[in-house]
């Protein structure tokens, strides 16, 4: 018999920090410039191209016509099995992103695509029909995948990705196939095919901790929170505006709770056209885990400040190390890092906490780039400069994960904690709860 696994992730969002050493459970929006956005046109064979900066939405008057919204965008959202020779089987959403002549290219999860290990892949397209696909790329770090897929359904439509930036109290839809059973409770189900549900944008750029990657946790900074219900299943399935254009990509969220978090626009345009070109995305690496300065370390440090990152520890020999000043004690009554370097700014941009530097990383620096960094030392500012390297290097997507020591493949759970609050949740339809963890994120 084929067991049935769910690609899910529940996730909890705390309503208190007081635990967590003072750290709060919203970020701070992040600076920096977006990428530009999409040039595509539903149905159309045009990629997204990067560069130039993104206007903010602006919530219409009227409010979605749902049933025009999925007419518009059911031929461009598609389920994904994935399977292998043991019998595994598990299930998720994704969405055309482009059509090449008789080629398309589908966006899904990073863990959808990577939940069975020596897997093979189908999708589903809106009119019912089936076709194989291929891997193209994968990015760990953002949970992000394209599949290729040949021969496509002439019915088949690409869906354009929003320009603009999302808005807190925004209109929104997602579409996918979550299940008919309760992952909680480890109850495998069937897919309820072309799903829409609908919300509003509930919250911007939070910075959601995913753990059970393969080096243990990631943190996916700038994501869309939304209260539109999804399911096991949802993942990798688009969050529309009213418009029809992908907002998001979603990834996790709690049906309980009205919490569902989704892979933000920028990060798709920024990252989906070098998978396709290159199968992979060399994200620039610091080599340092930090903190957000919140008020209770700033007092802690006697520090004049508010915001900032303060470096917790540097990787030896990292691009970091001999650069950056890492805090040599950790107060008794806190647990909080005592008299690290502050990070303010990097090439000009502000730092306000330690999910604005992640992001800085992600998507605004490069590789071998030299950057000039602003910190806060013995009480004074000063300005140093470090050659980034790249960060550990991941699998192609269902391959082996690479990396110092790496010799794992896909997870087979995943949990999430949002900004520095703590869930966890399995891929694989279980829930384990743990403790909350205040944890410095790595740069």
């Amino acid at each position: 018999m084929i067991r049935r696994t769910l690609v899910w992730l529940l996730v909890l969002v705390l309503t208190s920090a007081g635990a967590l050493g003072g750290v709060t459970a919203e970020t701070a929006p992040s600076n920096g410039t977006a990428a530009n956005p999409s040039d595509a046109i539903a149905g159309t064979n045009r990629p997204a191209v990067s560069g130039g900066p993104t206007p903010v939405a602006r919530q219409s008057t009227v409010d979605c016509n749902y049933t025009q919204l999925y007419d518009r965008a059911s031929n461009g959202v598609v389920r994904i099995n994935v399977t292998n020779e043991s019998g595994d089987l598990t299930w998720g959403s994704g969405w055309v992103y482009r059509i090449e002549d008789s080629t398309a290219y589908v966006v899904t999860n990073w863990h959808v695509a990577n939940a069975v290990p020596e897997s093979g892949f189908e999708v589903q397209f809106g009119d019912g029909r089936w076709r194989e696909a291929e891997p193209t790329g994968s990015d760990l770090w953002t949970d992000l995948a394209v599949l290729r897929v040949e021969n496509v359904p002439d019915s088949a439509r690409a869906l354009e990705v929003a320009n603009a930036t999302p808005r807190r109290g925004q209109s929104v839809a997602a579409v996918g196939n979550p299940s008919t059973g309760e992952p909680a409770l480890n109850i495998s189900g069937v897919p309820l095919q072309n799903t829409i549900t609908r919300g509003i944008v509930s919250g911007v750029d939070r910075a959601v901790r995913v753990w059970g990657y393969p080096n243990g946790s990631l943190t996916i900074p700038g994501t869309i929170q939304t209260d539109a219900g999804v399911g096991g299943g949802s993942s990798g399935g688009p969050l529309l505006n009213c418009r029809g254009k992908v907002l998001g990509v979603i990834y996790g969220g709690d049906v309980f709770r009205d919490v569902s978090f989704a892979v933000s626009n920028r990060m798709v345009r920024a990252i989906v056209p070098t998978l396709i070109a290159n199968g992979s995305y060399e994200h620039a690496f610091l080599g340092a885990n930090t903190t957000s300065v919140s008020a209770t370390l700033a007092k802690v440090n006697d520090l004049p400040v508010t915001e900032g990152a303060m470096v917790e520890s540097v990787t030896e020999g990292g691009p970091a190390d001999g650069v950056l000043q890492p805090a040599p004690a950790t107060h008794r009554a806190t647990g909080l890092p005592y008299d690290g370097d502050v990070v303010l700014a990097v090439d000009g941009t502000d730092i306000e906490d330690s999910e604005d530097l992640l992001s800085y990383l992600l998507l605004e620096a490069r590789p071998n780039e030299t950057v000039s960094m602003t910190v806060l030392r013995d009480g004074e500012n000063r300005t140093v400069e470090v050659t980034l390297g790249a960060r550990p290097t991941v699998p192609a997507v269902n391959g082996t994960v690479g990396g110092p020591n790496a010799t794992t493949t896909a997870p087979a759970t995943t949990a999430t904690t949002v900004a520095n609050g703590t869930t966890t949740g399995g891929a694989d339809g279980g829930a384990a709860r743990g403790p909350p963890v205040a944890r410095p994120r790595e740069s």
